[in-house]
C-alpha cells in the first residue's frame, strides 16, 4: 500500500484585505474534500477519495505543505474520517476499499483500512492495519465508519457489515492494539436488533471511563421506519464475537425518514447528535447524559447538518447546508442556546465538516472542486460579505434566517437495553427576530 504524491492546482481568496480570513479551493473535481483534522502543531489535515493534505494557515493565506495519495490495492478507495491522537501525536485515518473479487456471486468487496501519518507525511505500509472481511456465503462487506483512540493507544474501529444483495447490516467493532496491528474482531449487533448500520465520521467516541459510546440507526422495511440508536458499552476485549454487553441502549423515533450523521462527547461525557429528518429537509441537535437519560433536543427546519464539532471554550459548532444547498453554520451552548447562524451562499456546498482552533474555524467540503475556509468563531463575517472565487461566481456571507421550529423526538427506549419508559423532550417555535437582524448573542 504506497503512499505516493498527489498534486492538484490550488487557489485562495482572501475574504476582504483587512481580515485574516480566506477560502481554499481545488481547480479539479478530483478532489472533493470530505474529513477535516487539526494537530497539536495547528496544521490543517483534508481528505476525501483516497488521498490527503496537509495545509499551513499563514494567517493572511493559506499553504499546502504536501499531499498524498493512499493507493491501496483496490478499485475505489474512500476516507471516511481523519482524527488527530493526541497519544500517538500522529493523525489517523480510517477509510474503506472497494475491490472485485472473482468469487461468485458476490464480486465486489469492502476492506476497512485504518493508518497513522506523521506530520510529514511519512508512513510506511507496515504501518498500516488492515481488515478485510471474506465473509461470501453471508453476503458480508465490512464498510468502514469511524474510529477513535483511547488514552492507552488503543484504536477501536467502529463500521458496518452488509450484503450486496440485501439491506441487512450489522454494526461491527474491531480492536487494534496499536495503528501496525492487524485488528482483533470485538463484538457484532451493535445495536442489539437486526438491520443496524453507523454512520460515518465522529460516530463513536471512548469516554472518560474508558466506554464506548456510538451512534447507529436501525434500517427498517421501509424509509419511514428508520429509527436512531445510541449506545454505551464496555470496550474490554474479553467479549466473544458476536456478542455486545451493553451498558445502555437508547433508541429515537420520528415518524418520518431518519438519519444520523455525528456525534461528539463533552468533559462530562455528554453525547450531542445530529438527527437528519431527509424527507422534510429538517434536522435535530439532540444531548443526552452519560446515564443515557436524554436532556433537550433543538430542530432546524430546511436545514441538513452534517459536522459538529465542541470548542475549547464549551460551544458547539455545527454545519451543514440549506434545503438550496447554502453553506450552513450555527453555534450553540451546551445548554442547546443558539449563539448565531449564518450561511454562505453563490454555489452548492456538499459535505462540509468542521474543526474549531482558538479563535477561527475550518470548514471542508465541496462545490463541485474541493474546499477549505477559514472563518472567525464569534460569527463575524469579514469584509462585506461578498467574495468573487473566479469566472462569474460570487460567494455571498450572510445572517441566515432558518428557523427553529417546534419538534418532538420519542425516546423509545423500553425497547432496548435496558428497558425504561418512554421519553419525550419537545422545543417550541421561537421567535427568530433578533437572531435575523443581528449577529449578537441570542437567546431563547
Amino acid at each position: 500500500m504506497p503512499i505516493t504524491a498527489s498534486l492538484g492546482a490550488l487557489n485562495y481568496v482572501r475574504l476582504s484585505s483587512e481580515s485574516n480570513y480566506w477560502l481554499l479551493i481545488t481547480n479539479t473535481t478530483t478532489y472533493p474534500f470530505k474529513s477535516i483534522a487539526v494537530d497539536s502543531n495547528n496544521l490543517i489535515y483534508a481528505g476525501g477519495g483516497n488521498y490527503i493534505f496537509q495545509f499551513q494557515d499563514n494567517i493572511t493565506h493559506p499553504s499546502k505543505n504536501w499531499s498524498k495519495t493512499i493507493d491501496t490495492t483496490g478499485s475505489s478507495e474512500s476516507i471516511e474520517d481523519l482524527k488527530y491522537s493526541s497519544y500517538y501525536n500522529k493523525v489517523g485515518f480510517i477509510l474503506t476499499d472497494t475491490y472485485t473479487s472473482p468469487t461468485y456471486p458476490n464480486p465486489t468487496m469492502r476492506e476497512t483500512i485504518v493508518g497513522m501519518i506523521n506530520n510529514d507525511g511519512s508512513v510506511g505500509s507496515a504501518n498500516i492495519a488492515r481488515n478485510r472481511v471474506n465473509d461470501y456465503a453471508a453476503s458480508a462487506y465490512k464498510y468502514a465508519s469511524t474510529f477513535t483512540v483511547n488514552n492507552s493507544g488503543q484504536i477501536y474501529h467502529l463500521g458496518y457489515k452488509g450484503g450486496n444483495a440485501t439491506t441487512l447490516s450489522n454494526i461491527m467493532c474491531d480492536l487494534l492494539t496499536n495503528y501496525t496491528s492487524a485488528g482483533t474482531y470485538l463484538y457484532e449487533a451493535g445495536c442489539n436488533v437486526t438491520n443496524c448500520t453507523l454512520a460515518n465520521g465522529t460516530g463513536g467516541q471512548i469516554n472518560s471511563t474508558n466506554n464506548i459510546i456510538y451512534l447507529g440507526y436501525i434500517q427498517g422495511a421501509t424509509s419511514a421506519t428508520r429509527e436512531v440508536v445510541l449506545t454505551k458499552a464496555n470496550t474490554a476485549p474479553t467479549f466473544p464475537p458476536g456478542q455486545l454487553v451493553p451498558i445502555w441502549q437508547r433508541k429515537l423515533t420520528l415518524n418520518q425518514y431518519l438519519t444520523t450523521s455525528r456525534m461528539i462527547l463533552d468533559g462530562s461525557d455528554n453525547s450531542y447528535s445530529i438527527v437528519n429528518e431527509t424527507n422534510a429537509k429538517d434536522s435535530y441537535l439532540v444531548k443526552y447524559n452519560d446515564s443515557g437519560t436524554i436532556q433537550w433536543q433543538r430542530k432546524l427546519t430546511g436545514v441538513q447538518l452534517n459536522s459538529l464539532i465542541l470548542s475549547d471554550d464549551g460551544y458547539i459548532y455545527t454545519v451543514g447546508t440549506t434545503s438550496t444547498n447554502n453553506l450552513f453554520i450555527a453555534k450553540y451552548s451546551t445548554a442547546g442556546v443558539i449563539q448565531y447562524q449564518n450561511k454562505i451562499s453563490g454555489t452548492s456546498f456538499n459535505t462540509p465538516c468542521i474543526e474549531v482552533v482558538n479563535d477561527n474555524m475550518y470548514i471542508v467540503g465541496s462545490i463541485s472542486y474541493g474546499f477549505l475556509i477559514k472563518l472567525p468563531k464569534d460569527g463575524t463575517i469579514p469584509g462585506t460579505g461578498s467574495y468573487p472565487i473566479g469566472g462569474s461566481t460570487v460567494l455571498t456571507y450572510s445572517i441566515a434566517t432558518q428557523t427553529e421550529g417546534a419538534g418532538t423526538l420519542t425516546d423509545a427506549s423500553e425497547y432496548l437495553y435496558p428497558p425504561s419508559a418512554p421519553g419525550v423532550v419537545s422545543s417550541g417555535t421561537n421567535n427568530n427576530t433578533t437572531l435575523t437582524q443581528n449577529n449578537n448573542i441570542f437567546s431563547l
